[in-house]
């Protein structure tokens, strides 16, 4: 019997989710499929991270003569 990871609860409901069994508890409205979403939005690619050096950038130093 599946169990709510959150509040433990039983009461809780399979629903398909992209091809995926994932469960929402009827007891508290723990919803698995919430944790994937997440997830998905906060990957960053490797070109984006390669734009950003911390030596690049200007200050002080960088107008000294």
């Amino acid at each position: 019997m599946q169990s709510c990871p959150r509040c433990k609860s039983t009461d809780v409901i399979l629903q398909d989710y992209r091809g995926s069994k994932m469960r929402v508890c009827r007891t508290c409205g723990y919803d698995e499929s919430l944790e994937f979403e997440s997830e998905a939005g906060e990957k960053t690619n490797q070109k984006a991270k390669g734009g950003y050096s911390p030596y690049k950038t200007g200050g002080p130093s960088r107008t000294r003569k």
